[in-house]
């Protein structure tokens, strides 16, 4: 019984840490430099193997924004192409 109470209040606590806070102030927003980062390169998604069905937007190392999509079973690798 002590453990249910101990692990309920444990499970509390840790959900009332998530929610709620302050939204970041503009120095900490980030940034679209930063975002693009977040969005992988094209060269590195290129020929490895993936899941039927999936799509990714990608980066060349040009800068040029593409989209890589996976090839259907049996292939099941990555082929990316320029958005234009």
């Amino acid at each position: 019984m002590l453990r249910r109470i101990l692990v309920s209040t444990l499970l509390a606590a840790g959900v009332s840490l998530g929610c709620g806070g302050t939204e970041p102030q503009a120095d900490e927003a980030v940034t679209g430099q930063q975002k693009a980062g977040l969005v992988d390169a094209c060269s590195r998604l290129q020929g490895r193997g993936c899941g039927p069905f999936s799509e990714l937007p990608c980066v060349f190392s040009d800068g040029t924004p593409g989209t890589c999509y996976c090839q259907d079973i049996p292939f099941n690798q990555w082929q990316c192409t320029t958005l234009d």
